[in-house]
């Protein structure tokens, strides 16, 4: 079964460049399927009619402008093509919503770049859509689990109180519910992107070791940040992850999508009682030593050992090497804490070799 095609609307005022556009598309097999339309009001008649993938307008109608058709669009994506010289137009109207823009020159070289063009665009937009699911469905999980929990909290509480042990009770009860909900959230997790859960399961015993040397207080909530440190992954595309611990570089796109798993994660454990502080350590995870303030807290010593104990797992998949790996550290210590990198420094080959095995 074919693909569905894609639909666009091509809107352009200029008889002569709509032709050209025209052209383009039936000598080039243009792979979407197209309307085009002569003015901002019939643009915007077609729009209420009709439902677009994305819609590539000129800029200057002859009745208004690109500005006037964006509340009628949807769901479509919005390419804006303007003049030479009209670059701040563009910019304005990419904070006004649109995603990209083209600019128009006189021998119609911007018409082949269209395609690919429509094209980023959709691609960048599914990519959006997708991580809005997986976000939207692990919330509807995390409730569903929250009802369930609840729902036992309240018939645990009524056992409690008719056998006259309910302080005790809770107090236990309140722990399982912390473990069901760490348990929740590892195990999705693990099946929808292994290779975060199995860097985190690694990253734990780098933590302990430093957390054991430099002597934590509270040593279990760093510990339980370690295990959920990628739970943000779970909004992640696999390949993504993969990609990051084969040792290829992520593309700015990549990096934005990979950078936003920490706010994440932080935002789904803080919903969990009792990990407030465990969720400001993984919010920090991937911060650089050299932008904190000279003030020390435990929960920013936390959020160094965190990282320190990720980027030393990340390197060590690729290298195989705990030597290159520590090498490496050494030559951007300004991203870390002298103290836990100190710390580390005293960690020998032979103690690590259980934990850097591929995920």
């Amino acid at each position: 079964m074919q693909d569905k095609r894609h639909k666009i609307l091509f809107v352009e005022d200029d008889e002569i460049d709509l032709m050209a556009f025209e052209r383009f598309a039936r000598g080039e097999l243009f792979p979407y399927d197209y309307v085009t339309a002569r003015s901002a009001k019939e643009a915007s008649d077609i729009l209420g009619s009709e439902e677009f993938d994305a819609v590539v307008t000129d800029f200057s109608l002859g009745d208004g402008t690109a500005f006037d058709l964006f509340d009628r669009v949807k769901d479509a994506l919005i390419i804006i093509v303007t003049g030479i010289g009209d670059e701040e137009i563009a910019v304005q109207a990419m904070k006004s919503g649109a995603r990209d823009y083209l600019i128009k020159d006189i021998e119609g070289n911007y018409l082949k770049t269209l395609p690919v063009t429509v094209e980023n665009a959709i691609k960048y937009k599914q990519s959006e859509d997708e991580l809005k699911r997986y976000r939207e469905h692990l919330e509807e999980l995390v409730k569903e689990r929250t009802a369930e929990l609840q729902a036992e909290i309240e018939e645990r509480r009524r056992v409690e109180k008719e056998l006259e042990k309910h302080i005790a009770t809770e107090k236990e009860l309140l722990n399982k519910t912390l473990t069901g909900c760490v348990k929740i959230l590892t195990e999705i997790l693990n099946k929808v992107n292994p290779v975060a859960f199995f860097s985190a399961s690694r990253a734990i015993r780098y933590v302990k070791y430093i957390a054991t040397k430099l002597q934590y207080p509270d040593q279990w909530q760093l510990e339980l940040a370690a295990m959920l440190s990628h739970v943000g992954c779970i909004a992640l595309p696999l390949t993504l992850m993969e990609k990051a611990y084969s040792g290829n570089s992520l593309s700015d796109e990549e990096q934005v999508m990979y950078s936003s798993h920490p706010t994440i994660g932080s935002e789904l454990v803080a919903t969990i009682p009792r990990l407030k502080s465990v969720a400001r350590i993984i919010a920090d995870q991937q911060r650089p030593f050299f932008t904190y303030p000279k003030q020390e807290d435990m929960i920013a010593l936390g959020s160094q050992i965190l990282k320190i104990a990720i980027d030393l797992d990340q390197i060590v998949v690729v290298s195989q090497s705990h030597l290159s790996a520590m090498t490496k550290l050494r030559e951007q210590k300004s991203l870390y804490n002298p103290r836990v990198l100190a710390a580390l420094e005293s960690l020998h080959m032979g103690e690590t070799l259980t934990f850097y095995t591929r995920a």
